[in-house]
Order: C-alpha cells, then sequence, then structure tokens
C-alpha cells in the first residue's frame, strides 16, 4: 500500500487521530493549512458570522489549501482526517478535494474525524453526495484503538 495521511486540526485533536491512524498504517502525515488560516474567532460556531459557520451554510466559500511537497499521483490510498464542523467536514477538505480531485480519482479514500459525540456518518454523507466519483471508504471516528484502526482498513 502507498498511502499518505492528510489531515486538518486546529485544537490539536485531529493532529492526535492522524498520528494513531499513522501508527497503525506506517503511511506519513501531511497537514493541510487554509489560506488564509483560521483564526478562533473563525471557528466560533455560535456566532452566526463566523467563518465556520457562513462555509457551512454556502458550500461554494472554501479557502486555499496551502501547497504541500508531497506528488499524490503515485498513491494508491489517501487517508483524509478532519474535525467535525456543524456535523460534516470543514471547508477545508472540500477545498482539498476540490483542488486535486483529478488526482484522487482512482485510490482508496479513508476519511476519519476527531470528534468525542459527533458521528463520521454525516460526514461520509456530505462527502460522498458532494464527490461521488471518489473511491469513499466508510469513515471512522477516532480517538481509537489500533484493532479498530486495522479492521477499519480491513473493511
Amino acid at each position: 500500500m502507498k498511502a499518505t495521511i492528510f489531515y486538518f486540526t486546529m485544537s490539536g485533536n485531529t493532529e492526535l487521530a492522524a498520528k494513531e491512524v499513522a501508527e497503525a498504517t506506517g503511511a506519513p502525515l501531511v497537514r493541510l493549512f487554509a489560506d488564509p488560516p483560521y483564526t478562533i474567532d473563525d471557528i466560533d460556531w455560535t456566532h452566526p458570522y463566523a467563518r465556520c459557520t457562513r462555509e457551512h451554510k454556502d458550500h461554494s466559500l472554501m479557502p486555499r489549501v496551502k501547497p504541500f511537497d508531497v506528488d499524490i499521483a503515485p498513491l494508491d490510498t489517501v487517508f483524509i482526517g478532519f474535525p467535525i464542523w456543524w456535523h460534516e467536514e470543514p471547508a477545508i477538505i472540500r477545498a482539498f478535494l476540490t483542488t486535486y480531485h483529478d488526482l484522487l480519482k482512482g485510490k482508496n479514500i479513508y476519511p476519519f474525524c476527531s470528534s468525542y459525540s459527533s458521528p463520521v456518518s454525516e460526514a461520509d454523507a456530505s462527502l460522498t453526495k458532494d464527490f461521488p466519483d471518489l473511491n469513499w471508504k466508510v469513515g471512522l471516528r477516532l480517538p481509537g484503538s489500533q484493532t479498530a484502526i486495522k479492521k477499519w482498513m480491513e473493511r
């Protein structure tokens, strides 16, 4: 398996989850950064004009993804990690998928999220609806055990 783990984190929880996946798979980590970067005020979901709220209500609003030094073309497996915002993936994940869409076609894509209460199933539904031609696997909510991660990959 030639794989890479792409992830976005604000609080560090998704980075911890990505490291769990890296430990189970041996895949390298690539942190995704928004341009412009998100601020604490941007992710205040209780405020109706916060950036995350506006991006949730209007999926055409997406940040740019800062360039990274990884060639996606030779990969066969891509892990994509993110926090759950508004019961779905953040706009930066949609931006990543839009920007690299053609390179992601034909690859096995495993989404995972960091959340202690929200299920990944709503993000799974959103991702497969918005990007139906990508080869999505069922998502996983972390933190989890190495055994759970390995079983997830075997499905």
